[in-house]
């Protein structure tokens, strides 16, 4: 079963799907076909290596016993391919592989045979979101999930527990779900805000940063903060020098408010723009290095069906906005 498609917008300042393609047009790439099923499934880009790179995704125990590809994939020619670590043949370029094992459908950074990656068919309340990021300075994407902290270097194709001491989960208690993590890169530190199932006030974790370099999370005490929510997306404007915060769900309301993190003043403030986006969670937010803009993409709703076990969320239209710190400003992009 095919469950993944690759589909990439051309934009300036985004790496071009193909050389001959126009400006804001989805291509769909025929050939960039991830068969069985994964979701919760990571996907950044490695500026150095030029590459867009799948970081595993989430998949049941009994599909991940079926012939599938690799956890860790690469946009290579139109195509995904498996991107084993090195010096290990554990299949073809492109397709279904063979790799060891793990123990069981628990949370475990090693697999039977002592290769060092993480287990993505975790069973229970394991939840990534948007909780990863690419950190430009050491060049590596970081992750914070299932109360783990660990990394994976696109360079070396190695993944690293980080083990830090403390982390949000640990001091607040519960399993903490759909928070978004965004890279500072003035700080060099992470950020993480939103999501919720935490023992707080707010039922939420604040706003909390990771540095790298210290290997410790420290939660910020900040008087004022945006309303609890879960899902919503985080983007770093370096130009600004603010993260950029849209939407979220509430669990029994969607948002489409519009706040910014100061990074160096640590606070934040509510933007009033005249015009945005319809209420939604689950989005994309990205920078645009070119335009200078945060780049909105995707999301759901809620549906009103009231029958027997019907889905909650249904996704929106596809449409794609852009928003201008400096401007205080969304505009819809003509797709």
């Amino acid at each position: 079963m095919t469950t993944a498609v690759a589909i990439c917008l051309c934009w300036i300042g985004a790496p071009p799907a193909q050389p001959d393609a126009a400006p804001n047009v989805w291509t769909k790439l025929e050939r960039a076909q991830i068969v069985g099923q994964r979701w919760d499934v990571p996907v950044g880009y490695s500026p150095d290596l030029k590459r867009f790179l799948v970081l595993g995704g989430r998949t049941s125990w009994a599909e991940y016993k079926k012939p599938r590809p690799y956890d860790v994939l690469a946009l290579n020619g139109g195509e995904w391919e498996n991107w084993f670590p090195r010096g290990k043949e554990w299949g073809p370029r492109v397709g279904a592989c063979q790799v060891p094992a793990w123990k069981d459908e628990l949370f475990h950074f090693g697999d039977l045979a002592g290769n060092v990656r993480p287990n993505w068919t975790v069973y229970g309340t394991f939840s990534l979101g948007q909780k990863y990021d690419y950190d430009s300075h050491h060049k590596c994407f970081v992750f914070y999930a299932g109360g783990r902290t660990f990394r994976f270097n696109p360079a070396t194709r190695e993944w690293a527990d980080l083990a830090p001491a403390n982390d949000p989960q640990r001091e607040l208690g519960g399993v903490l779900l759909w928070s978004s993590l965004c890279y500072d890169a003035h700080h060099r530190r992470f950020v993480l805000f939103g999501g919720g199932n935490v023992q707080t006030e707010r039922g939420d974790p604040g706003t909390w940063t990771y540095s790298p370099e210290t290997n410790a999370w420290q939660r910020l005490a900040l008087e004022k903060q945006p309303p609890p929510r879960a899902n919503s997306r985080l983007a770093f404007d370096p130009v600004a020098k603010k993260i950029v915060l849209f939407g979220g769900d509430q669990l029994n309301q969607l948002l489409a408010d519009t706040w910014t993190f100061d990074v160096v003043a640590n606070e934040w403030h509510e933007q009033r723009p005249p015009l945005g986006p319809a209420p939604r969670a689950g989005h994309a937010l990205l920078w645009l290095p070119r335009q200078r803009k945060i780049l909105l993409l995707g999301g759901y709703t809620y549906t009103s069906a009231v029958g027997y076990v019907e889905r909650l969320y249904k996704p929106l239209p596809l449409e794609a906005w852009t928003f201008d710190s400096g401007r205080n400003a969304w505009q819809r992009v003509q797709l």
